[in-house]
């Protein structure tokens, strides 16, 4: 039994959902769309901060299931957008019964809709709730490059597993957990990735 993280964006799917994620909300509040509009302009500078504090925009004040039940536009997409060798190579996992854990820097929630089975655990961007509902701030930073790291192991801690045997990433802002996985796995690097990477000796799939 192994231990195999994979990130989301671009490597389970062959694309960057979040675009969706954002469509999908923006039809559900578009009341709130100037309100995003504003945050993304604030956070600008920071991409990954940006998206997290316009999607916290449009989610503040709604229950998480009110959320997950009206994401169906984006888990229309995501499945539209999964690359189906690696997700064979995912379900080739669980048939092993390895643990496995995708970490992502997009909002926990919208990625639990999409992947529910019980052998797949989610560590992603998690957003503050109070009496149930968004309050539309963090609560934990977002799940990329080394946090996404640093969110993983503590996951790990809690399960009492100290390693991780494989991870597989599209992109060289994944090298941290990368290089603390005994294997990594690029799926469809760009050229810059497997430059940056080669120090590794990935596996490469394409």
């Amino acid at each position: 039994m192994s231990l195999v993280v994979f990130d989301f964006d671009s490597t389970l799917t062959d694309t960057d959902t979040i675009k969706y994620l954002l469509i999908n909300l923006f039809k559900l509040f578009p009341h709130r769309s100037i309100n995003a509009f504003i945050k993304a302009l604030i956070f600008s500078k920071n991409i990954q901060k940006s998206k997290a504090e316009i999607i916290g925009a449009f989610i503040k004040n709604k229950s998480e299931s009110f959320i997950a039940d009206n994401l169906i536009y984006f888990k229309q997409k995501v499945n539209i957008h999964l690359r189906k060798n690696i997700m064979q190579i995912l379900e080739d996992h669980i048939a092993k019964n390895d643990n496995i854990i995708i970490a992502t820097a997009s909002p926990s929630f919208a990625i639990s809709k999409v992947f529910d089975k019980k052998e797949i655990n989610i560590v992603g961007t998690e957003f503050s709730k109070e009496n149930g509902l968004f309050t539309g701030e963090l609560k934990t930073p977002v799940c990329f490059g080394r946090q996404k790291l640093i969110m993983v192991q503590k996951f790990l801690e809690n399960i009492g597993i100290k390693s991780i045997d494989v991870a597989y990433s599209d992109h060289y802002s994944d090298i941290p957990i990368l290089s603390f996985a005994k294997k990594a796995c690029l799926v469809f690097p760009d050229k810059i990735t497997l430059e940056k990477t080669k120090f590794l000796n990935p596996y490469v799939i394409n």
